[in-house]
């Protein structure tokens, strides 16, 4: 019998996340070539090294599809693209170099490094201090007030938290694929809502 161990509380999470109009006021600001990561970022929630590390084996474009890194016991993970994440791979695509194996590269390796261009971008946009990281947050979020299960947010995007994840039902390719078709939806809506509050402003 192994006893049960409490855990201590995390008393330094981070809280911060991506507003809609955040997103897409840092996407305007940041050079080209990072564009396609953060909209990845932003859309799944993906960890930042997992996004720099994905190679072209990895995309099928015809059906539109991402296939992640494996889990510990061996299972593959695939997730489905919705139009945005497909647009930046078709613009990968059709920019790529050949010679490089990396969908998101700079010369012949992946892109390792852009936090002055991240800083530069953050602060000009109106949010300085936003990390890279709050797009996990920001996806798991945008998910969950889509309507889907916390198990398919954190499938999503790569959660492993145990404590978590146990609560919850496992989810399938099925449950993935809807689930990308409902945040769409809703960052469609919240687009739509913004416009026409505008308009009557």
């Amino acid at each position: 019998m192994v006893p049960a161990i409490e855990m201590l509380p995390e008393t330094n999470r981070r809280k911060g996340f991506f507003e809609q109009e955040e997103y897409e006021a840092v996407l305007a600001r940041l050079p080209d070539q990072l564009k396609g990561v953060l909209t990845v970022g932003y859309w799944t929630g993906m960890r930042k090294e997992e996004i720099q590390g994905l190679k072209w084996d990895q995309i099928d474009l015809f059906n539109r599809l991402a296939y992640r890194e494996r889990t510990k016991n061996g299972e593959d993970r695939t997730l489905p693209l919705n139009d945005e994440l497909s647009a930046v791979f078709e613009r990968q695509a059709a920019a790529r170099w050949h010679a490089c194996a990396y969908v998101f590269y700079r010369g012949p390796e992946c892109i390792h490094d852009f936090r002055n261009a991240w800083a530069a971008a953050t602060k000009a946009a109106g949010c300085p201090g936003r990390l890279f990281h709050d797009l996990r947050r920001t996806g798991v979020r945008n998910l969950i007030r889509a309507g889907m299960a916390q198990s398919v947010a954190m499938l999503i995007s790569c959660r492993k938290d145990a404590r978590m994840l146990a609560r919850y039902n496992i989810a399938d390719a099925r449950d993935v694929q809807y689930a990308m078709q409902k945040v769409s939806a809703y960052e469609a809506r919240k687009r739509e809502d913004r416009r026409l509050r505008l308009e009557v402003e």
